[in-house]
């Protein structure tokens, strides 16, 4: 069962946008619906009529999570995030640094190879 109300609204809101937390948390007087019956008005909101034209029907579900629950969770999804970012980062600087020391190692080897070479060339005075 979930608790809604069905809300008339002047502008289009996504069902969960920004905009429906304002309403949620003035609500008081929720319905509880089954399943069938919220999936029924879900899709049908178009065909609930309004006086005003240019308001629309919204179905706006209670929260049974806390807002603070919320607010955490959404603090470690950004940390998380921040963190793969991080990871990411630092890998691609370890790759960078593996190649450069690939890069200087073949030209330690091709430096030695002309030293060599230019001791066999040099011209006795």
């Amino acid at each position: 069962m979930k608790k809604i109300k069905v809300v008339l609204c002047g502008s289009k809101i996504d069902q969960d946008g920004p905009g429906t937390r304002v309403i949620r948390e003035n609500m008081t007087d929720w319905e509880e619906v089954s399943e069938e019956d919220y999936e029924l008005l879900s899709k049908n909101l178009r065909k609930i009529k309004t006086i005003d034209p240019f308001k629309s029907a919204v179905i706006v579900c209670q929260d049974l999570v806390p807002a603070s629950q919320r607010v955490s969770d959404v603090k470690k999804l950004i940390a998380s995030a921040q963190e793969k970012v991080k990871k990411k980062n630092i890998d691609k600087e370890l790759k960078k640094r593996a190649k450069l020391k690939q890069a200087e190692e073949v030209l330690k080897v091709k430096l030695a190879e002309l030293q060599r070479l230019t001791k066999t060339l040099e011209v006795p005075k």
